[in-house]
Order: C-alpha cells, then sequence, then structure tokens
C-alpha cells in the first residue's frame, strides 16, 4: 500500500556563485508568470502561499542586483506580471539543462479562480467575517496577507478586487488617504471608510512606567512587518516618544501569530490588535485607535461579487461593534476617496 503512495522528484539547481538561483519550483513559478502574467495565477497552480512566491522573487532579484520580473498597472487593458529580460534568460537556461536530463516542467492544470480576491493588512475580524461571508453567499474568497504598501502594489498590477490598509500619516492625522494621494492613485481607487481597531503593546505581565521607557526596556518585540501599517505606526511612535533604544523588530506574519509568541512566553512583547491580546489573556498598553480602510479600484468598484461583500460587511455593523477591540464609525463603508 505504501509503494503506491510514493513520489520520486529530482530538483536541478541553477547556481551563481556558489548561491542557488533557481531550483524546480522558482523555475516553475517562473514559467507560470510568464504563461498566464500574473504571481497570484501562479502561486494557485504550486498551490503555495501568494506571499512565498513573492518572496521567491524578491530573494532571487536580492541575488542578482536586478529586476527578472515586471509589475504593469492594471485598468482597461488589465494589468499583470510579466518576466523581465533577465527572467527569461534565467528560465530559458534553466529549462534547456532540464531537457538535457530527460526532465521538463510539468504541466498543471489552471485552478478554479475566486470569487473575491483580497490582498493587504492582516486582521483577525475580517477573516472571521470572510468565513461568515463564504457560508452565506457560497462564494470563495482568497484573503492574502502582503502588508498595507503590498495591497497598494496588488491595486496597481489589479490581482486584488479589495485592498485592506490602515497606514496612518502623522503630518495630517488621516489613514489611507495621504497614501493614496501620493502615489498617485486618487483617480484609479475609491477607498471606503473601514471598522476602527484598537493596536496595543500587550505583554504576559502588567507593566508600569512611560511608554517610552517601558518600550526602551524590551530586547526585541513581535509584530507584523516591513511594508506593514503596524511597522509604520511602531516608527512613528519611536520618533514621537524619542526611543533611544529601540527593540529589535521579530516579523510576525499575522497579529494571532504576534500575540500567541508572547502567551507561551517565546516573546516577551508584542504590538498586536486589542481582540488578539484580550483572547490570549495578556496584559496590555493602548497605542492608537486607527482606521482599517476598505480600497477597491474604480472599475471593479461595481462588480457584483465586490457589492455583494461589501452589503454583507455592512450588515455585519452589529456584529462588528460586539467585537472586542472593534467599532464602526458614523460613516462605516462611506466613499472617503
Amino acid at each position: 500500500m505504501i509503494d503506491e503512495e510514493v513520489e520520486y522528484e529530482v530538483d536541478l539547481k541553477l547556481k551563481f556563485r556558489g548561491k542557488t538561483i533557481l531550483n524546480l519550483q522558482s523555475a516553475r513559478l517562473l514559467y507560470y508568470i510568464m504563461k498566464y502574467g500574473s504571481i497570484l495565477t501562479a502561486s494557485r497552480i504550486l498551490n503555495i502561499p501568494y506571499s512565498k512566491a513573492w518572496g521567491i522573487i524578491d530573494r532571487i532579484e536580492k541575488m542578482l542586483g536586478e529586476k527578472i520580473v515586471s509589475r504593469t498597472r492594471g485598468g482597461s487593458s488589465g494589468g499583470g506580471t510579466t518576466l523581465m529580460s533577465l527572467g527569461r534568460r534565467l528560465l530559458d537556461a534553466y529549462l534547456s539543462k532540464l531537457k538535457s536530463i530527460g526532465l521538463t516542467i510539468s504541466a498543471t492544470t489552471l485552478p478554479k479562480e475566486p470569487d473575491i480576491v483580497i490582498i493587504g493588512s492582516d486582521d483577525t475580524l475580517l477573516r472571521m467575517l470572510i468565513g461568515k461571508f463564504a457560508d452565506s453567499s457560497s462564494k470563495h474568497v482568497e484573503y492574502h496577507v502582503l502588508g498595507s504598501l503590498g495591497g497598494i502594489l496588488h491595486i496597481v498590477i489589479g490581482d486584488a478586487d479589495i485592498v485592506v490598509a490602515h497606514m496612518y500619516d502623522p503630518d495630517s492625522g488621516e489613514y489611507n488617504v495621504p497614501f493614496i494621494k501620493r502615489v498617485g492613485l486618487e483617480d484609479t481607487v475609491h477607498i471606503l471608510r473601514g471598522y476602527i481597531r484598537n493596536i496595543v503593546l500587550a505583554f504576559k505581565d502588567k507593566k508600569h512606567g512611560s511608554l517610552r521607557d517601558i518600550i526602551s526596556s524590551v530586547g526585541s518585540i513581535a509584530m507584523r512587518g516591513v511594508g506593514s501599517g503596524t511597522y509604520m505606526l511602531m516608527d512613528h511612535i519611536f520618533k514621537t516618544h524619542k526611543v533611544k533604544h529601540k527593540p529589535k523588530i521579530i516579523s510576525m506574519k499575522t497579529h494571532h501569530d504576534a500575540a500567541v509568541a508572547v502567551a507561551n512566553g517565546t516573546m516577551d512583547c508584542c504590538v498586536t490588535i486589542e481582540y488578539e491580546a484580550i483572547t490570549n489573556g495578556l496584559e496590555y498598553i493602548p497605542l492608537k485607535r486607527e482606521y482599517f480602510d476598505f480600497i477597491v479600484a474604480r472599475d471593479k468598484i461595481n462588480y457584483e461579487n465586490v457589492t455583494l461583500f461589501l452589503e454583507f460587511l455592512r450588515s455585519m455593523t452589529e456584529t462588528i461593534n460586539n467585537t472586542p477591540g472593534y467599532s464602526t464609525p458614523q460613516n462605516f463603508l462611506h466613499t472617503i476617496l
């Protein structure tokens, strides 16, 4: 019985100066990007997380010091990702060698497209709401956590139907709008005012003293990493509170992971959402009440599935307000840009 389930796979590695640039998985990723013009589609075919696919591309580009893919802006003609000259040369060299030893990039069936793709910031309540929406509507929603800045990129290339973001601009005191204007997307997207959530600094045991002293006393903080709205907020807090000895940032995939790391003793401190601090039994200091907004490309705002999801969110106002650490403003889901 075991013999029938055993599989074998040979991995060919393309190396440059002793470092592996391509292996079978990354070569397949480039191949399907070239074939379908989308990293998202390629990641679905390979059954790997979207964030991992971007990580593979980023790693290769950093090792080579040159871009291998080109991101093009969406619009009436569509956006996407294409292989640049270097990416094509790498893939051609890899495929040629693979063929010489009698192997090929295996053909894979294109998976079914999801009904809605949401990309951007991490949020526990959003995951719960997506689950309720899927149960009530039988719609398939993909939610990819790439950070607020990563979400904005995917509005540009057209991979996302909805982006979720919480980027705080200390100069204006506003969320998200200044950043959209800064990158010249104000005529391309609509920003819908999202719900409010509380960001906290959490510990296993209660802490005393000023925020600056408490932050300065910890060696490291578990939190969302570079590109996230949380990272941007903490950078602002470090500056405004004149923290001289900045703790090391330990990047976590989700706010839940950050809170669990403190709850199980792996980390002494984390920045997370209040809901996760409460559900994991942590002590905490409030940092900021922030807007978790929904951003939609103007050419997708009237898509049937996008409209259905936004209508569902409006029907969940009471549920949001009854969830610890969350609330809705009076202009919840009104267009603010």
